[in-house]
């Protein structure tokens, strides 16, 4: 339940976070004519979400490298366990 809440409040901060920072982006513009306004926002629109992209992309490469990480030390661990033991822990299939 708390991992769940956790999740939902970081998940808002991130949303709030990136509304500001869209906000301030779209101040910063100038709009001398409609036409480049237009446009720089279709850039802004292309940037950010090129920017998603490579985020969403590293976030998963970073998971994938945590997940390998843990099944490395859980291999460890149970190295380290039927060596004190003399015995064979119980071995879980890959997921």
């Amino acid at each position: 339940m708390l991992k769940r809440i956790r999740w939902l409040l970081l998940g808002a901060m991130a949303g709030v976070g990136l509304y500001v920072w869209a906000r301030e982006k779209a101040k910063q513009m100038p709009t001398k004519a409609v036409d480049a306004a237009a446009a720089r926002g279709a850039e802004v629109a292309q940037s950010a979400t090129a920017r998603g992209r490579e985020l969403g992309a590293r976030l998963r490469e970073a998971l994938r490298e945590g997940r390998e990480a843990m099944r490395e030390r859980e291999a460890e661990l149970r190295a380290e366990l039927e060596r004190s033991n003399g015995q064979t822990p119980y071995r879980a299939g890959p997921t």
